[in-house]
């Protein structure tokens, strides 16, 4: 390994001599300590590789012998500076490529937007753009907590916004605020949002209408804010946790259509750069009616960097519906699995859920099951001048 490392720093040659006196004449090159390498016999004579500072000695150790000397191919470092330096071009495209890496690598070129629509992403692009993150900016000292809240800040209803770099490319990632729908002006009262019988009850601000265990309807005031001496009613706000049953069915049939694979597959290829996708393989083949999808991704790099797109392979698969029947057991199962369900889909987040109970039964086309359960949620609505379900707090029920 260090003879050819030499051999390349020194540059070489490959040296063809004819002669009957090819024995003496590489005698006499080892004993100038010439390197002589890769030696291979000919008929009359033979080839070898040697250091180009040995071949200039050459013919000054050939003297005197009987001998023809052909330098066929070179190579090594000094034949490709030589090469190079009499190419501009190869000089001015190297100069070039150096001033652009050392340009774009310590620069952020793509900023895109996560989890979002395509609305909501042109407005974060503006804002971001306003606080200093746009293409072009650098990388290093990049104010991301700055820009972070310059997001928030600007665009109402964000929960929470983050930025993470990777090279070139700038994630943006945000949360927006998920609950009730906002009320028009300020809340002067709190009425029920459903029928329910009052578990507890905390007012913070105004005054309490309703007690501990009793029952209320949709609509019922909760809490209602004082009277002040202009006339106007104050605000109010407090904590009513109520506590209802909630019911609900789940049915399953008796036969289900379950997927085949028939062993037909299409395979298709895409390209994805900037959100943007073209189709580079399969293209005229037509999907089978069923199929299950696979999906092989590999991302776009250079120089390690991690480019904004990615090379996309979609397997399908062609599968078939056959009909299945369930068991009785498997039937009772899934519908019960379906009522529990439909149950979770009426509930608000942080709901209380107590002791279930699920009745099953079989019908002719398969099984069913009732879900019934005793549920403590927050059941207080804001209220204004007019409640967001159409009941005037005026003319609401009293407790």
């Amino acid at each position: 390994m260090l003879t050819r490392i030499l051999a390349f720093l020194q540059g070489w040659v490959w040296v063809e001599v004819r002669s009957t006196e090819t024995a003496e004449l590489l005698s006499r090159l080892a004993l100038a300590g010439c390197r002589v390498t890769d030696v291979r016999c000919r008929r009359r004579g033979a080839v070898w590789r040697m250091t180009l500072p040995a071949a200039r000695t050459l013919r000054h150790q050939a003297a005197g012998l009987s001998v023809r000397v052909h330098f066929g191919r070179r190579g090594g470092w000094p034949v490709v500076w030589r090469q190079t330096w009499t190419r501009p071009g190869l000089w001015v495209g190297a100069v070039l490529a150096a001033t652009l890496f050392a340009y774009a690598t310590p620069r952020v070129w793509v900023v895109a937007v996560a989890g979002t629509t395509p609305v909501m992403a042109a407005r974060v692009l503006s804002a971001a753009e306003a606080a200093g993150l746009s293409p072009g900016a650098m990388r290093d000292g990049l104010p991301v907590d700055r820009i972070e809240s310059r997001i928030v800040q600007q665009i109402p209803g964000l929960a929470w916004v983050g930025i993470r770099v990777h090279g070139a490319l700038a994630v943006v990632s945000l949360h927006r605020f998920y609950g009730r729908a906002p009320h028009a002006g300020p809340v002067t009262e709190l009425v029920a949002s459903r029928a329910a019988r009052i578990v507890r009850i905390h007012g913070y601000l105004g005054e309490v209408l309703v007690r501990d265990g009793q029952d209320v309807q949709r609509g019922t005031p909760l809490i209602r804010g004082w009277t002040l001496a202009s006339g106007q009613r104050g605000g109010a706000a407090g904590e009513v946790v109520g506590g209802f049953q909630v019911q609900a069915t789940g049915f399953q049939s008796g036969t289900v259509e379950r997927p085949h694979a028939t062993g037909r597959i299409v395979v298709r290829s895409y390209l994805v750069l900037s959100g943007d996708v073209w189709q580079v393989g399969g293209l005229g083949r037509e999907l089978p009616r069923y199929w299950r999808a696979r999906v092989q991704s590999t991302p776009l790099t250079w120089f390690g960097v991690r480019l904004p797109g990615a090379w996309v392979r979609v397997v399908y698969t062609e599968e078939a519906l056959v009909r299945v029947r369930l068991s009785a057991r498997v039937a009772v199962s899934r519908a019960r699995a379906a009522a529990l369900a439909a149950m979770s889909r009426q509930l608000e987040p942080g709901a209380r859920l107590g002791t279930r109970q699920v009745q099953c039964r079989p019908t002719q086309t398969g099984a069913a099951c009732t879900a019934t359960a005793r549920v403590e949620q927050d059941i207080a609505i804001p209220v204004s001048h007019l409640s967001p379900i159409g009941i005037e707090p005026s003319s609401a029920v009293q407790p």
